[in-house]
C-alpha cells in the first residue's frame, strides 16, 4: 500500500506556509490544522524509521507555528478596551485560559513520556520463560481480548510481580504489542 497521507500534507503544509507569508492566519492555521492530521496519519504506515524521525522532526515545526497563531488569532478575537488613564484588568477567561495552558503543558509532557510505537518483539523472540510469559497471556492478553470470560466470580488478575533485572527483559514491551 502507497501511503498517500504524506504527499498530500506537503501539498497542505505548502499552501499553509504561502498563506502565512501572505499573512492570511486564519486560512494558514486551518491548513496547519489539516495537514498536522495528514501527517500523523501518514507516520502511522510509515515503514521507514528514519523517515518517522525526519517527519516528526518537521511535525513539531509545524505544530509550534500552528500553536502560535492560534495564540496571535485568540489575541485578536479578545481585544481589551482600556479606559483613558485606566489599567487593563484581567478578565475571568484569561485566568481559565492560563488553567487550560498549564494542562496542556501537562498533557503535552505526558504524550512525550508515553511510548506509541510498536517494538519488535514477538513472544518467540523471548528464550525461556515460559512460566512467566504464560503468567503474562493469563493476567494481561486474555482479560483484554475476551471480557466476556471474565465475568462473575471469574475475575482477572489484579496484578503480576515480575523481579530480576530490570532493563534485560523483553516481556514488558512485548505485553504493548499484543
Amino acid at each position: 500500500m502507497d501511503n498517500k497521507f504524506i504527499p498530500q500534507a506537503i501539498q497542505l503544509v505548502t499552501q499553509a506556509i504561502q498563506e502565512d507569508t501572505n499573512k492570511n492566519y486564519e486560512a494558514a492555521f486551518k491548513l496547519y490544522q489539516q495537514s498536522l492530521e495528514h501527517f500523523m496519519i501518514g507516520v502511522k504506515y510509515e515503514k521507514n524509521p528514519t523517515s518517522k524521525a525526519i517527519i516528526m522532526k518537521r511535525v513539531e515545526g509545524y505544530m509550534t507555528r500552528a500553536e502560535q497563531l492560534r495564540e496571535l488569532l485568540e489575541g485578536q478575537a479578545k481585544p481589551k478596551v482600556v479606559a483613558a488613564g485606566g489599567t487593563a484588568e484581567k478578565e475571568k477567561d484569561d485566568e481559565e485560559t492560563d488553567g487550560d495552558a498549564e494542562k496542556n503543558k501537562l498533557r503535552g509532557a505526558l504524550a512525550s513520556a508515553v511510548v506509541s510505537e510498536k517494538p519488535n518483539v514477538k513472544w518467540d523472540d523471548v528464550a525461556g520463560l515460559e512460566a512467566a510469559k504464560e503468567a503474562l497471556k493469563e493476567a494481561v492478553i486474555l482479560p483484554a481480548r475476551f471480557p466476556q470470560l471474565f465475568t462473575g466470580k471469574r475475575r482477572p488478575w489484579k496484578g503480576i510481580l515480575l523481579y530480576g533485572v530490570v532493563t534485560s527483559s523483553f516481556l514488558c514491551r512485548l505485553i504493548r504489542v499484543t
